[in-house]
């Protein structure tokens, strides 16, 4: 799957553009490098933008890796943290609905799907009429 991302720290925000075929062992692996990012913390919100995915799969196997995600997610993050899905192709709302359904039950992370990138910013407790340009920059593949 491709991807790209960019991180904020001023912004507390990463921004994830996720592209083409895609399945959830491949978003999983994603995760985990810009969960490994010097400036990605625990408490960083995300903006994954899901517009452009074209294909999705969810295999049992990446199921259960998700599972044990969840678990984690759960026990590491005591301060709370926001995660937003922007959509627009049937796939990344399938995509984005999914992970939204099986998230729902971690404790201090909460999980939306937005269509429209401003009211997914709000969200995400950025202004955007203030840094809404800086995210429109990253909205490339130059971060891949």
């Amino acid at each position: 799957m491709p991807f790209s991302y960019r991180v904020w720290p001023d912004l507390n925000l990463v921004f994830v553009r996720h592209w083409g075929q895609t399945s959830l062992r491949e978003w999983l692996a994603a995760a985990d490098e810009i969960g490994n990012d010097p400036g990605n913390t625990q408490r960083t919100n995300v903006l994954a933008d899901f517009r452009d995915i074209d294909m999705l799969d969810f295999d049992t196997e990446a199921r259960a890796q998700l599972a044990s995600l969840i678990s984690g997610l759960a026990r590491l993050n005591e301060e709370g943290k926001d995660c937003a899905f922007w959509i627009r192709s049937a796939a990344g709302a399938e995509f984005a609905q999914r992970l939204v359904k099986a998230c729902e039950t971690v404790p201090n992370i909460r999980f939306r799907a937005f269509t429209d990138r401003d009211d997914a910013l709000r969200f995400l407790g950025v202004d955007p009429d203030h840094h809404g340009d800086r995210i429109a920059g990253a909205d490339t593949d130059e971060y891949s």
